[in-house]
């Protein structure tokens, strides 16, 4: 780890490539994330946001440069499908991952109090979406990486999942990505 200005830098890019068959995602990519920074970028579809995330995580591996700092991190995820799984609740899927104590505590401050003893087919899109948030806060972790983390979510929640998020996710890395800033 480097020390910048009181700040850990983190997670480092260093002149990476990354290409999906003949089509260059990065070039000579270089990034840094220092510990408790808050990341949100956005790009129209195509741009290799998601490629980033998952190079953050090592699901993908750059045909050459380096990235440093991600061993042995705790992630949580949420990815653009929600990945919920089907035969279990809504407090089951929670539980999966994290504080027993807190799950429920999650759910309802983003309103799913409701919804606690529902299966996934029982849920609308925006509900199932901030349950696949609930989960990934449920768990203590260093990294936060959301991945289109406000679809489906109607304008009513919306700010008040956000104020959630900041609220769980805080003095931790955050990344989200977005092909649409509203």
């Amino acid at each position: 780890q480097i020390f910048l200005e009181g700040k850990t830098k983190v997670i480092e890019f260093k002149n990476v490539n990354f290409s999906y068959d003949k089509k260059q995602i990065f070039n000579n990519f270089n990034f840094n994330i220092n510990d408790g920074e808050r990341i949100c970028l956005f790009a129209p579809s195509g741009y290799g946001k998601t490629t980033l995330l998952r190079l953050i995580m090592g699901l993908e591996r750059p045909s050459s440069g380096k990235i440093t700092g991600v061993e042995n991190k705790r992630f949580s995820v949420v990815f653009q499908e929600d990945r919920l799984l089907p035969d279990k609740t809504v407090l089951e899927n929670i539980l999966l991952f994290g504080d027993d104590s807190k799950a429920v505590s999650i759910l309802e401050s983003l309103g799913l109090k409701d919804a606690i003893n529902l299966y996934p087919n029982e849920l609308s899109g925006g509900m199932a979406r901030r349950v696949s948030i609930a989960r990934a806060l449920n768990r203590n972790s260093d990294i936060y990486i959301f991945d289109e983390p406000f679809n489906g979510i109607d304008k009513e929640n919306l700010e008040k999942t956000a104020i959630i998020i900041n609220k769980f996710t805080k003095d931790k890395i955050f990344i989200a990505v977005s092909h649409n800033p509203t």
